[in-house]
């Protein structure tokens, strides 16, 4: 399906390295420097140098197709829709079909109540990729906006004729309905809808629907699987929240909305299919129609985390967080707002401002002492800045408010914790997290591989080591590393022909790991393969290993491989 979505789109999204700066007023490169420059820039992620490089170019040459495209493409990315939209329309005025280009046209007919330029922009698309979803979307919600139900209905039978798509037509059916004050065609289309992939989003809508009806009973029903699987999350929170309001508004409130919402569903879509930068066009799209779409810019913030782009998924994340906290009645997400404001962190955390975002996760753990999510991020950004007191204060904080009634998903909880202790040196208490950690969940592959490596390391339970390590190779037949753990079990258990065969495969599904290198110097070693070790103990110290391993190999590699066996 992806070949599908990313259809139309032009270019590649290269990864080249980018140290320039963008063009200042009144100079810079030549047109020709300017393109390639921009080209870089947009390959190494650096988007806004990019736009400023492209847009020196089409000064030059404004009517370059190749520039326009790739200056709208990157314009929507920024979210810059404002510049996209003149050079959206003197790219399909040369009758160019590039599918952002139309759509970004159509939609912007659409809040202006343009239906002639929104149905032009979009029978401009092309008939594959993705003008096979959008010609629909757009027609219904055009239609709807001027009240003519059966044709905004009709519009999305092309969609209900393909499987892919069915449950996005059942939803804007659904959606269509509800506005048209239809309510048993609203609630069969909702149901229908609820078989599709955006089931959190799906179940919102319909239990808002249920409750704006009057029926609490079947509200209760369409969230019954968040409040399950997310009880304490913050899509519980949100549930919740919608069950408490008596008489809701409506979350899809008009056509122009409506186009919102298909655009961000879109963009969903093409998350899934692992096409980041795609994804992150479409939700802008979605913005552009309504900006107070915040799980349109949640998802926005998601592609730009997935591209590498911390710096703008965490200014995304503040905008939802600024949003939100001031919204007051059904437009107030505390669900959301609060999984903005972890997502926040956790970039703020990927641009080692580290202070910053703990200062967020504190304040989140003291507004909300019934809820330990907060305090498990906080542990993980002390553990990764090798703060190891703070960071086992912060997981026993958790584990407390856990009130001694974990389940299985807090089992990383208590693994987490054990890494810390071990780390501090405080080894029974590391086993024991180890060990209740596999109690909640008895096959988790990394429990099961670290627990098995600190016994053989340590001389002790090899049997019991040898077991667990076996069971995890078994969950994942292919992970180097659980492989080199059961490798060096052998070894430490005196099976140097079974050890040899493990850590060779190790190395050859992960052969620039220091550690697996070294293990496998240490089991040619044993078996006399003295030059073979002296190779693998020399790619171990090549692959940058930290200081203690670095310390063991320098010493390695001063025995001699010729010296007499």
């Amino acid at each position: 399906m992806a070949g599908l979505l990313t259809a139309g789109l032009t270019g590649a999204w290269g990864h080249s390295a980018w140290a320039a700066k963008a063009p200042e007023q009144g100079g810079g490169p030549d047109p020709l420097a300017a393109f390639v420059a921009g080209k870089v820039a947009q390959g190494a992620g650096d988007w806004t140098a990019a736009a400023d490089f492209l847009a020196l170019s089409l000064k030059s040459d404004p009517d370059d197709l190749t520039l326009l495209r790739r200056a709208v493409l990157i314009n929507v990315g920024l979210g810059r829709t404002k510049v996209a939209l003149p050079l959206a329309k003197r790219l399909v005025a040369a009758k160019d079909g590039n599918p952002v280009a139309l759509t970004l046209l159509a939609a912007d007919a659409v809040a202006a109540g343009d239906e002639p330029g929104a149905l032009h922009a979009i029978d401009a698309l092309p008939q594959d990729g993705l003008g096979t979803f959008m010609r629909p979307l757009v027609t219904a919600w055009v239609k709807a906006r001027k009240g003519d139900w059966a044709a905004a209905k009709a519009a999305l039978e092309p969609l209900e004729a393909q499987q892919s798509f069915r449950a996005m037509a059942a939803l804007h059916a659904a959606l269509i309905e509800d506005l048209a004050g239809h309510e048993d065609a609203a609630r069969s289309w909702y149901a229908q809808a609820s078989d599709g992939g955006q089931v959190l989003r799906v179940a919102m809508l319909r239990a808002n629907f249920e409750m704006r009806m009057g029926h609490a009973d079947l509200a209760q029903a369409a969230v019954a699987a968040i409040l399950q699987a997310d009880p304490k999350g913050p899509m519980g929170d949100a549930a919740r929240a919608l069950l408490s309001r008596p008489h809701p508004g409506r979350m899809v409130a008009n056509a122009t909305e409506g186009l919102a919402e298909a655009l961000f569903d879109v963009a969903a879509a093409i998350n899934q299919e692992k096409v980041a930068e795609v994804a992150l066009l479409y939700s802008r799209l979605a913005l552009h129609l309504d900006p107070s779409l915040a799980p349109a810019r949640m998802l926005a913030g998601e592609t730009l985390t997935e591209m590498n782009r911390d710096q703008e998924a965490a200014a995304e994340y503040a905008a939802v967080v600024a949003d939100l906290g001031m919204k007051t009645g059904e437009k107030a997400d505390a669900g959301l707002l609060w999984a903005a404001r972890l997502r926040q962190a956790d970039a703020l955390a990927r641009l080692n401002k580290t202070q910053e975002a703990a200062g967020i996760l504190r304040a989140m753990a003291s507004e909300r002492p019934d809820r330990s999510d907060a305090l498990v991020r906080l542990g993980d950004l002390l553990r990764a800045d090798h703060k190891l007191p703070e960071a086992l204060t912060a997981y026993n904080q958790a584990i407390e408010r856990l009130g001694g009634r974990p389940n299985g998903g807090d089992w990383f909880l208590y693994y987490a914790r054990a890494t810390v202790q071990d780390q501090m040196g405080h080894w029974p208490e590391a086993e024991s997290d180890l060990l209740r950690a596999l109690q909640l969940q008895p096959n988790q592959p990394g429990v099961l591989n670290y627990l098995g490596y600190a016994w053989s390391e340590k001389g002790v339970k090899l049997d019991q080591a040898r077991q667990l390590l076996e069971q995890a190779v078994k969950l994942r037949p292919n992970d180097g590393a659980i492989i080199d753990s059961l490798g060096w079990a052998k070894y430490r258990a005196g099976d140097i022909p079974g050890a040899v065969d493990l850590l060779e495969r190790a190395a050859e599904l992960k052969s620039r790991d220091p550690a697996i290198n070294d293990h496998l110097g240490d089991a040619y070693w044993a078996t006399g393969r003295r030059l073979e070790a002296h190779y693998q103990w020399q790619r171990a110290a090549r692959e940058n290993p930290d200081d203690s391993l670095k310390a063991a190999l320098d010493e390695k590699l001063k025995r001699d491989p010729a010296a007499p066996q």
